[in-house]
């Protein structure tokens, strides 16, 4: 199946995502930043980035700006956000 990033800083979020992606059979590699999500982006090839767009060091829309510039073929890509109540 499918080499999945996923990029989130939320704690409570992250692992019923991986949870789900990793039952449907894929294999999924996880940052909880937005550096470390770019630099995984030079280890591996994905083929699907999925980017939480409020994350610390780097913005999911920061990383998206940087992969474009730096990946000759950018993999599909879904940005994420999650506004709640406290």
């Amino acid at each position: 199946m499918a080499l999945i990033l996923l990029a989130d800083d939320d704690e409570m979020l992250l692992p019923l995502v991986v949870d789900a992606l990793l039952a449907q059979g894929h294999e999924v590699i996880t940052a909880v930043d937005g550096e470390r999500a770019c630099d995984l982006t030079r280890n591996h090839a994905f083929d699907l980035i999925v980017l939480d767009y409020d994350m610390p060091k780097l913005t999911g829309l920061e990383v998206l700006t940087h992969l474009k510039t730096t990946m000759p073929s950018l993999p599909p890509t879904i940005m994420l956000t999650v506004k709640g109540d406290p």
